[in-house]
This record gives C-alpha cells, structure tokens and sequence, in this order.
C-alpha cells in the first residue's frame, strides 16, 4: 500500500508506539511508572500484557463480532426468506461437515429454507 496517499499512513503516536514496540524499547522509566490495566494488574514495559490480558484478548473480540453479526442476520434472514425463523441462524454448531464431527468451522450459519430459497433464486437482491 503506498504511503503518497495520507489515508494510508499511521498517525504519528501510533508510529512511536509500533516502533518502540518493535525494537523492544520500554515505554515506562521505572515500573512504578506503569499504569494498571482494567483487570488490575501493573501493565509491563513493552506492553506485552495487553496480549495476555483477557480484557484485550483476540478471542474475546471475536467472539463479540461474531456475536453482533448473528443478530443482525437473525432479523434479515427471516425477512429475505432464506430461512424460516431467527431460530435457524445459530453460532459454531458442531457436526455441519461430515468428515468433521467435532469441529466447529462457522462462526455462525443459518438453516437454507430451499423449498424457498429455489423460487427467489432469480428475483433476490441478497
């Protein structure tokens, strides 16, 4: 991505940060200037806890996009009849592969309504 353009560049605190983070610089002189975190714990001088820390975990987000994304889909489904209710839309359902059984491949899915779905084939914006 080229940088000319001033949409693609960082912002200059976000630059520093990266940086120091980068070639390990601490961010704290002493670790009494450290803050602490929202779980209560001091917050290290490279910032790696925010990596550890189950407030700011990758999971933790996912989860709640996935979460937020099913809802939605919960009203539109049902309204562009590609499923019958809300209740066909559901989260990591386990089983939905074959050749998987344990695994949970989705984050969310929805049960096709075909027998309607094979009518509105042709005339659907979705």
């Amino acid at each position: 991505m080229s940088r000319i353009d001033s949409k693609n560049r960082m912002d200059n605190q976000s630059f520093t940060t990266a940086t120091l983070r980068k070639l390990r610089i601490p961010f704290f002189r002493s670790v009494d200037d450290a803050p602490i975190c929202f779980c209560g714990h001091k917050i290290d001088c490279h910032l790696d806890h925010f990596f550890k820390c189950g407030d700011f975990k990758k999971a933790t987000m996912s989860n709640k996009i996935r979460d937020g994304t099913m809802k939605v889909f919960q009203r539109i489904a049902p309204l562009a009849q590609y499923c019958k209710s809300k209740h066909d839309v559901d989260t990591e359902r386990k089983g939905v592969v074959a050749k998987m059984k344990h695994k949970r491949p989705f984050d969310w899915y929805f049960l096709v309504n075909h027998h309607v779905a094979s009518k509105l084939s042709n005339s659907t914006y979705l």
